[in-house]
């Protein structure tokens, strides 16, 4: 098979249905396994050499997460999202993220703060030159930092699902270069305030960045529905 999974398996590193789950998250995050793709599981044991109920563990754990589908007596496929529930999960996604951003600016030590810098700087790096699928990577890596300064690990759990199951639509906004360059000055404005622990400012810059990406990915995914939810008079 030519697999789209990207890395190997480590089995003296974590359990290996672990690794699977991380694995084929990636490969779902970064668009290689795009929405309706079906998971074969022979396909899946060969590829990363695993077992049968390997394979079974890490699909029931990316179910749980929303990233695919389970259908009676055929393959799992990963997850198409219609227009409501994509734009409810932005909805939710705006929240927990912006409420991250406020904890952060007021819970953050100086070195959790160097820390999000850093990972700011590889963002930027990524937007300007990368692939989007670097970009995707790079934006993971600013998150946790993020979510750990928070220091709220429940808020963050829900956060991390709520970010993983727009993949697709966040690669797809992705493609367009001027909102890759909104979304790094909104990133930077966002960080601006969390060094400054403005905690409100944060919360305010973050909440406008997510809900400028989805306007982008909503409208690009979903034109008519979209065009109609910001103009119901249109009808």
């Amino acid at each position: 098979m030519n697999s789209p999974l990207r890395g190997s398996l480590v089995r003296a590193v974590a359990p290996v249905r672990d690794q699977a789950a991380a694995l084929l998250r990636e490969a779902i995050q970064t668009g290689d396994l795009a929405p309706g793709t079906p998971l074969i599981e022979r396909e899946l044991c060969e590829s990363l050499d695993v077992s049968r109920n390997t394979i079974r563990e890490a699909i029931r754990t990316l179910e749980a997460e929303g990233l695919l589908d389970i259908r009676p007596h055929r393959s799992p496929i990963v997850t198409v999202l219609d227009y409501q529930t994509a734009r409810d999960h932005y909805e939710l996604r705006a929240l927990l993220e912006s409420e991250a951003a406020r904890l952060f600016a007021d819970r953050a030590d100086e070195s959790t703060l160097r820390r999000l810098q850093a990972e700011t700087t590889v963002l930027a790096e990524a937007i300007e030159n990368g692939t989007a699928r670097e970009i995707v990577l790079a934006k993971d890596g600013f998150l946790e930092v993020l979510f750990e300064g928070a220091r709220n690990p429940t808020l963050a759990q829900h956060a991390r699902m709520a970010y993983a199951r727009l993949a697709t639509l966040r690669l797809r906004s992705l493609q367009r270069l001027q909102r890759r360059m909104a979304s790094a000055q909104e990133v930077r404005n966002a960080v601006e305030a969390m060094r400054n622990h403005d905690a409100e400012a944060a919360r305010a810059m973050w909440n406008l960045h997510v809900r400028s990406a989805a306007d982008e990915a909503l409208l690009d995914a979903y034109p008519e529905e979209h065009r109609r939810f910001r103009d119901p008079s249109s009808e």
